[in-house]
């Protein structure tokens, strides 16, 4: 029988994280044992409105998957949503946030789904590039607001774990632009199951960067997450420093869940509420979430330390 050293114990537990955050990227109705099926084309949502390259790395064009509001003009100062996609970092599609674009833009925001460098073997990206991809995919947004139609002091950035890591990297990651730059910071976080303090991830973002001055935030997680914590340490945050910051649960839901039905139009139902209060939508969400034991259980207080 072979011996299995620590340091071995250790690379297959990290691959274990891994795979559960790769099971959360957008395409696939992956189930250990059960294969990779790709979700159907309905699951997506519509096609966006128009695709508007942000960012050109070397020959790579990274663009926003656009939907806007009807009848959107230049004039119009609507307020803006960017959705970052999910996948370890590695691997993922804007198409993720199709269905939450089209819905949001249908409620009147500007909304775009993302782009971003993958850290595939052999690509030379690290999360850290990434990290400056999303503050440029906001920074975009915010200095052509005048001619995309949309108020550049209501842009909210929001994502799906790896995603969600982005998207609050460009609300508490420190700007590094010569003065006059356009700021990449979003006015406003929409997170679902963000992976903020994922080991692998490094320290692009660290809790101490969730200031008093962090922008309001929403965060979504399953009780069965282990990222769970990271949500409740931001809460025990915001408690200290005074920032806005509300968290939900789903009892029983792992990693991912707001991919999927019921869910999905739960979390959409909860963050357009959220929207609301901070002037982003206006009126009661008109998503219908199915009724009953399915519900998320809003966390007043985080739990006190063992």
């Amino acid at each position: 029988m072979k011996t299995i050293t620590i340091h071995s114990l250790q690379a297959i537990v990290m691959m274990m994280l891994l795979s559960g955050i790769l099971l959360s990227a957008e395409p696939a109705t992956t189930r250990p044992g059960k294969g990779a099926a790709r979700r159907p084309a309905s699951w997506y949502g519509p096609p966006p409105t128009k695709k508007i390259v942000y960012k050109k790395v070397g020959e790579r064009e990274l663009s926003l998957h656009v939907f806007e509001p009807a009848g959107q003009k230049p004039t119009a100062k609507r307020p803006a949503i960017v959705f970052f996609h999910g996948g370890a970092w590695a691997i993922g599609d804007p198409n993720q946030f199709y269905y939450q674009c089209d819905y949001l833009a249908k409620r009147g925001m500007w909304a775009a789904s993302a782009e971003y460098r993958l850290t595939a073997p052999g690509a030379g990206v690290k999360i850290a590039d990434i990290v400056i991809d999303a503050k440029d995919a906001v920074r975009y947004v915010r200095s052509h607001a005048g001619e995309l139609g949309i108020d550049p002091d209501r842009i909210a950035a929001a994502g799906g774990s790896a995603g969600g890591h982005l998207a609050a990297a460009t609300a508490v990651v420190p700007e590094e632009n010569s003065p006059g730059t356009v700021s990449g910071k979003a006015n406003l976080l929409v997170l679902f199951n963000p992976a903020l303090f994922y080991p692998s991830a490094g320290k692009t973002v660290t809790l101490e960067q969730f200031t008093k001055d962090t922008p309001p935030a929403i965060l979504f997680y399953g009780t069965r997450d282990d990222m769970l914590q990271y949500g409740m340490d931001c809460l025990a945050q915001s408690r200290r420093l005074g920032f806005t910051l509300r968290l939900f649960t789903a009892k029983d839901a792992g990693h991912s869940f707001f991919n999927d039905q019921p869910w999905r139009d739960r979390t959409l139902w909860e963050a357009d509420r959220f929207l609301a209060q901070h002037g982003y939508v206006e009126g009661p969400p008109t998503v219908e979430p199915r009724s009953g034991k399915w519900q998320l259980d809003a966390v007043k207080e985080p739990p006190e330390p063992k």
